[in-house]
C-alpha cells in the first residue's frame, strides 16, 4: 500500500476510536441476549457447514427478521423467533430457543432456497423469505 492509503486508513480508524469514546452506545448497540442469539447463529451456520457468505447471509436473515430477539412475534402472531418460522413449525416446539430456532431455519432455508446466500437475494427482491 501507498503512504497517502495508510494514512486514510490510520485516519479513519482514529475517528471510530474516537467516536467510540465518546459515543460508547454507538460501540454496541445490542443488548447482551441478542449478542448471545447471534453468537448462536454463527456457531449453528458453521456446525452446519456453511462458509463466510451463507454464514453472514444467515445472521443478516436474523437481524432482519427479528434484530435477534428470540421471543419475537410476528403482528399476527403467526410468525415466531429469530427466523420468524411459522406458528405451525414451532408448535410444542422450544421455538424461544435461538439454537432449535436457528436449526430449523436451516432445515427450511435448505429445503426453499438451498443456501442462506439465496434465501437472502429473495428477500431482497421480495421482502419476505
Amino acid at each position: 500500500m501507498n503512504r497517502p492509503v495508510l494514512f486514510v486508513c490510520f485516519l479513519a480508524f482514529l475517528i471510530a476510536l474516537v467516536l467510540v469514546a465518546l459515543f460508547p452506545s454507538c460501540a454496541s448497540a445490542l443488548t447482551p441476549a441478542q449478542r448471545s442469539a447471534r453468537a448462536t447463529v454463527v456457531a449453528e451456520a458453521h456446525k452446519a457447514g456453511y462458509g463466510p457468505i451463507n454464514t453472514a447471509a444467515l445472521v443478516w436473515l436474523a437481524k432482519r427478521e427479528s434484530n435477534y430477539h428470540t421471543a419475537s412475534r410476528s403482528r399476527g402472531g403467526h410468525y415466531l423467533g429469530l427466523f420468524q418460522l411459522h406458528n405451525t413449525m414451532c408448535e410444542g416446539k422450544p421455538w424461544r430457543d435461538a439454537g432449535w430456532n436457528t436449526r430449523r431455519a436451516i432445515v427450511y432455508i435448505e429445503r426453499r432456497y438451498h443456501s442462506p446466500a439465496r434465501a437472502k437475494r429473495f428477500w431482497l427482491r421480495h421482502g419476505w423469505y
